[in-house]
This record gives structure tokens, sequence and C-alpha cells, in this order.
């Protein structure tokens, strides 16, 4: 499914784990605007079989400022990596409080574990920022435990189980590996010329510490051609 976006609201927006900011300008203009509502909520999928369902709720709200700033409080982590919780960020006009922006907004993975102590942290990434349907799509992930400045290696050949989802959330390709002595992994995923274009999501389970993830466009784009 794809969905376009008009609006005159230009939306930026920063997750950290203490905190969420998103700031809101006039694209005509560039310059911020205030009493601009702004609402997070979170999207799931429940139930089993020919029952599973949306559930959406809210998870934070706030207004922009005179500097056309929100600052909201933090979002939780993700509590169930298998239900594939997503975030949709809604702005409202401070004119008619009329709906006039939407979309996805990253934010702190699913994160558990055996120590609430030590978190997991990590990321992953590909060796180009593209593909057209058809490449073959090559990543490295490294995980970390703990905090800052103690950051310590999860254990050598911790399992890692990897899950492709495609832009419609839905797993297209599962693949199992083990982290290094340098909490490193890396492992690959398939496309077929004919696959649906979009922002597919790479998702590593490492042990039972949480998850990491992150997202790959795939794009039926042309190289361009210099004369």
């Amino acid at each position: 499914m794809a969905l376009l976006v008009v609006s005159s609201i230009g939306v930026v927006s920063k997750v950290s784990r203490e905190a969420t900011e998103i700031w809101c300008t006039e694209l005509r203009t560039g310059q911020p605007l205030a009493g601009v509502e702004v609402r997070i909520y979170r999207t799931r999928r429940a139930g089993t079989g020919n029952a599973v369902r949306n559930e959406t709720y809210l998870v934070a709200q706030g207004r922009t400022n005179r500097d056309g700033l929100a600052q909201l409080e933090r979002i939780p982590a993700h509590t169930d990596w298998q239900e594939q919780e997503r975030e949709v960020i809604a702005v409202h006009s401070p004119r008619t409080g009329e709906l006039v922006h939407w979309g996805y907004v990253r934010t702190a993975p699913w994160r558990g574990g055996h120590d609430a102590s030590e978190p997991l942290t990590g990321t992953i990434y590909t060796e180009r920022p593209i593909y057209r349907p058809g490449h073959t799509v090559q990543f490295k992930g490294i995980a970390r435990l703990g905090k800052v400045p103690n950051y310590r290696l999860p254990p050598p050949n911790t399992p890692v189980q990897i899950s492709i989802l495609n832009p419609r959330d839905e797993i297209v390709y599962e693949t199992r590996t083990t982290t290094n002595g340098m909490g490193a992994f890396h492992a690959s995923f398939p496309t077929s010329p004919e696959v649906e274009t979009g922002y597919y999501t790479i998702r590593a389970r490492i042990g039972d510490y949480g998850i990491i993830e992150e997202l790959v466009p795939l794009s039926a784009y042309r190289k361009p051609i210099y004369r």
C-alpha cells in the first residue's frame, strides 16, 4: 500500500531513551510553528488466525512552543517484539485542528533480558544505502550490553534470530546466526526482481537480551548516466 501525504507543515522527530522531541516548521517560509498539536500513537497486531486485528492507542502528546518544538514524555520501549509494534506521529493544524500530517516515527526497540540494569544497545548497517529488487542485501550488526561508559560484550556464540519484514510488516524471510567474540554478526537476505518496493525492516533478536533493528529501502531506481 502506498500513501501520499500533502502538507504545508514540515516535521522532524528526534527520539531517545530519555525524551521525544518534535520540531514543526512552515514549509513555505521555513519559520517555526507554535501551537501545533502533536500526538504519537502505537499500533500493534493482536489476535491469531482470522481474528488478527490492529490495535491503536495514544502514548504521548503535546504542543509546540514558540520555537516550533514539542518536548514529549519518553515513549515506552516495546514490550513484545512478536506483536510488531509501530509508532505513528499525527500533527494537527494550529488554525483548524484538522489532521495535516502523519507518518511513522522510529522509537526505542523492544528491550528485554534477564537483567534490566544491562540494556541491549546495538546497530545494524548495510554495505550500500539503497537496493534494487533482485539484489541480495548484505548487512552486519554490532551488539553491546550495559550502559555508557560500562559497555560489555555479549557472550560469544550468542544466538541471533533474524527476521525480514516487508513494507506491510509481514515476515518474508528468516535466518539464524551467532555473535562472534566482538559482539558482531553478519547475514544476508535475497530479493526477487518482482519483490514489492519500499522500506524493509531487518530485525535481529540477540539471545534473550532484546532486539535491534534497521530499515533498508528497496527501490526500482536507475543509476544516473553522465555524458
